[in-house]
């Protein structure tokens, strides 16, 4: 009998943010898998200039001013890719530290192994509601599927050997924040899949701990390039639907009859 993909988690988390290094812990108490923590860049710190970051594109195509606190959120993810892609396991699940897990998580974590092979990168969390264009059900009753639209937010995702390097390869230089490039999977070669019902929640955002307060600050606009950053918003948008009709609309139709 084939062995399971082995998993290791990683937590990205402030050295000086105890508290919500604890609430992560916590939860996953029960579960007998490694677990790494990622010491996350701190804004603050971060003088100009910043490297591996297009300032000009940003204030073009994402029409704000830089915000110190996305380039630290974008690097203390490429530090927990690099640490991943370095390591012996086979799947990272890297998690915020604001991450609200399930009380039932570890049967998801069973599908994530289960279907290690058809994704690159598992989508655990979001921000925006999806809307599960395609879709393709596990055994559990939870299914693998694809949203057409953008879903942000990065506080929970699974990710493999391949994903991992591909991402590491082209992120940078960047111009926007993660949760927005990283749904640009076109650009990688990746397979980006989503595990639903999403089980994990950012518990800042859906107000689940009224004691974990928000780490990044909204941006400041620039009033004459909101313009164009309407503009390279609507073109990502129509790349991102006809790409995803046609790739996962395929990609679908191949796994369709693969018993999970």
């Amino acid at each position: 009998m084939k062995n399971k993909p082995s998993v290791c988690f990683y937590i990205i988390n402030l050295k000086e943010a105890k508290d919500r290094l604890d609430f992560v812990l916590k939860q996953l108490n029960n579960l007998d898998y490694n677990i790494e923590i990622i010491d996350a860049i701190n804004g603050k710190l971060l003088k100009p200039p910043y490297n591996d970051y297009d300032e000009k594109k940003f204030n073009f195509f994402f029409g704000k001013k830089t915000n110190v606190n996305v380039i630290a959120v974008f690097k203390s993810h490429l530090k927990a890719l690099n640490e991943f892609n370095k390591s012996k396991y086979d799947i990272g699940i890297i998690l915020e530290d604001d991450a609200k897990l399930p009380n039932n998580f570890s049967i998801y974590i069973d599908d994530i192994k289960n279907t290690f092979g058809l994704w690159d990168l598992l989508r655990l969390s979001a921000t925006k509601k999806p809307n599960n264009f395609f879709k393709k059900e596990l055994s559990s009753g939870n299914y693998l599927s694809t949203s057409l639209t953008l879903i942000k937010g990065m506080c929970a995702y699974a990710i493999n050997k391949k994903g991992a390097i591909n991402l590491l390869n082209n992120l940078t230089p960047f111009y926007l924040p993660i949760d927005i490039v990283i749904e640009n999977e076109w650009k990688f070669n990746i397979i980006t899949l989503g595990l639903y019902p999403l089980p994990i929640k950012d518990a800042f955002y859906h107000k689940i701990n009224d004691n974990l307060k928000s780490q990044i600050p909204r941006g400041e606009k620039i009033n004459k390039f909101r313009l164009t950053a309407k503009i390279h918003n609507a073109i990502q948008k129509l790349i991102r639907i006809i790409y995803r009709l046609i790739k996962y609309g395929i990609y679908f139709i191949k796994i369709k009859n693969v018993k999970l």
